[in-house]
């Protein structure tokens, strides 16, 4: 989520600004759910965003066990044409 925050800050958002996750769990860690339910807790403590969970059997890379896609809405920029 650390990735998320810097991208949607350096367009002008926050986190307050996703309207939806879709999170990926890789099949080995499916029993450490509750280590990600917090770590949304902490940055979603008030209104938490709709959320899809998929158990998936891998990802891209045999060493990550987690994937989250955001999707935000993010105030027009006056600098974009």
């Amino acid at each position: 989520m650390d990735n998320v925050e810097r991208l949607l800050l350096s367009l002008g958002g926050d986190v307050s600004r996703v309207v939806m996750l879709r999170i990926y769990l890789a099949e080995f860690s499916r029993y450490d759910q509750q280590v990600v339910v917090e770590a949304l807790q902490q940055r979603f403590s008030v209104a938490p965003p709709a959320a899809t969970w998929l158990i998936v059997y891998g990802l891209s890379e045999p060493e990550w066990l987690i994937a989250i896609e955001a999707e935000a809405v993010l105030p027009e920029l006056a600098s974009i044409v």
